[in-house]
């Protein structure tokens, strides 16, 4: 699949578990904190007519962040009506740009905001924050 020239309209017109090698349009800046992204923007998943749902906190009061006395932690996540399909993630704390693999993973093998929810991660770890985050 082919990203330069626009995202596709939707994600489940694509086989995904046949598509291997789809490429994801991707995003990690290694700054002080962190940010990463993955999938759609909240503007492009309107532009494209998706209907979609937003997931978005500042998260610095949880536990993974207070523990490491970080300040800075945020998500926002858009999970498609209908398929429960995670469209985009965009991350801002430490271990983000590790958080973001998972994110997509997900997308590249077509789970479900519901999958994400139900998988056990290590406790406390950014990444066991997943299932508040979908």
């Amino acid at each position: 699949m082919d990203w330069s020239r626009g995202t596709p309209r939707r994600f489940e017109t694509h086989n995904l578990s046949a598509s291997p090698q789809l490429d994801l349009p991707r995003f990690i800046a290694f700054t002080m904190p962190p940010i990463a992204s993955v999938g759609l923007s909240e503007k492009q998943a309107r532009e494209q007519g998706l209907k979609f749902r937003v997931q978005k906190q500042r998260a610095s009061d949880w536990y993974a962040a207070r523990r490491v006395a970080e300040t800075i932690y945020g998500f926002k996540v858009l999970v498609e009506d209908g398929t429960d399909h995670v469209l985009g993630a965009h991350l801002v704390g430490q271990n983000v740009d590790e958080v973001i693999n998972i994110f997509a993973l997900a997308m590249r093998n077509g789970l479900t905001a519901e999958d994400l929810k139900t998988t056990i991660f290590a406790y406390p770890t950014r990444t066991s924050d997943i299932c508040y985050m979908v």
